[in-house]
């Protein structure tokens, strides 16, 4: 994310010691769709995107933001400003436009009917680090006891965090260069929860069933 527009004002994303790259992952190898994004440490939001047929527009919904707070003034502001924009602006519709810049980079615009936009730079290497988060596997789903996690590539090792649908962090974990393990999640109640996959350049969100 390198810019905001929200109600005529515009936002350029912080570049701090606090906040880096902020990202919007789309996890479209799942139905329904899942969406992941965060500023400073532990301020998350995720949720689900529905595109239309056409894949032109997008729309946010069952959005659920994290109650963690940025450190710095303007990155707190950002944060408010854009998880304003993604739970406010729920279920209206955001149109898509793609753009190749000169470094090869693409260059994506969300705006919605009231011209709020959300602008978007990509590369092909934070779309590998996405593709190898995107290929682990979890399951059972929905779960009783325990969630098997199965990477195929045994250099990914992300971070866990699992969260309420209220947005409180229940479980986190870093997982080891092992190509399949396990998480208890025995203690958790019957409910959906997100879990958030992080490594260095990417974020995914799965949703999770816990059945007792």
């Amino acid at each position: 994310l390198k810019k905001i527009v929200w109600q005529g004002q515009t936002f350029i994303a912080p570049n701090n010691e606090e906040v880096s790259d902020i990202y919007l992952a789309l996890d479209i190898e799942n139905n329904p769709t899942g969406f992941n994004t965060y500023v400073c440490i532990m301020a998350n939001a995720f949720g689900f995107v529905d595109f239309a047929p056409d894949g032109n527009t997008m729309k946010f919904r069952e959005v659920v933001t994290t109650p963690a707070e940025c450190n710095d003034d303007y990155s707190s502001q950002f944060k408010d400003v854009y998880f304003s924009i993604l739970s406010q602006r729920e279920n209206y519709p955001f149109h898509i436009t793609t753009t190749t810049l000169p470094n090869n980079a693409t260059q994506i615009v969300l705006q919605d009917e009231d011209g709020n936009q959300l602008l978007f730079e990509t590369d092909m290497m934070a779309v590998e680090h996405y593709n190898a988060l995107a290929a682990i596997q979890i399951y059972p789903n929905p779960a009783t006891s325990y969630l098997q996690i199965e990477c195929k590539d045994i250099n990914t090792t992300p971070h866990i965090s699992i969260y309420s649908l209220q947005g409180d962090m229940v479980l986190t974990k870093t997982l080891s260069t092992k190509l399949q393990q396990s998480i208890d999640v025995s203690h958790l109640a019957s409910g959906i929860y997100a879990m958030v996959l992080r490594s260095q350049r990417a974020t995914i969100v799965r949703k999770i069933n816990i059945q007792h």
